[in-house]
């Protein structure tokens, strides 16, 4: 009895120490694409690839914006919409916060700012 439960504690132990957790991750670049889907989810393309980002989609990685994933919200996802956009348009690097724990790198944040005022 006593064996068996110092190996289901030793067990536990291996378990929680391999576990793997999501890390936010920074992207830099300039957007070369903007592609809203009809299920209201948006996915953006840099002409730099993150390494950290798994996405398999070439030529570039895609990034995807969507409710309900790494703490986006309807509005949250319409503002970042509006600031990829402008990125998109005005030729502006941005730099994205994403989540590397799936292979749809999980957008949580976008900053825009204009490259003469910093």
């Amino acid at each position: 009895m006593k064996t068996m439960v110092v190996s289901s504690i030793a067990f536990m132990m291996l378990f929680l120490c391999n576990t793997v957790s999501a890390a936010e991750r920074w992207i830099t670049s300039k957007l070369i694409s903007v592609y809203p889907h009809a299920n209201g989810s948006i996915v953006i393309s840099f002409e730099v690839d993150s390494p950290s980002c798994t996405n398999s989609a070439t030529p570039y990685k895609y990034h995807k914006i969507e409710v309900g994933q790494n703490s986006v919200t309807e509005q949250a996802l319409n503002n970042m919409h509006a600031v990829a956009l402008t990125a998109l348009t005005a030729g502006f690097a941005v730099s994205v916060n994403f989540d590397d724990s799936t292979n749809q790198c999980y957008v949580n944040r976008i900053h825009l700012k204009h490259p003469d005022w910093f």
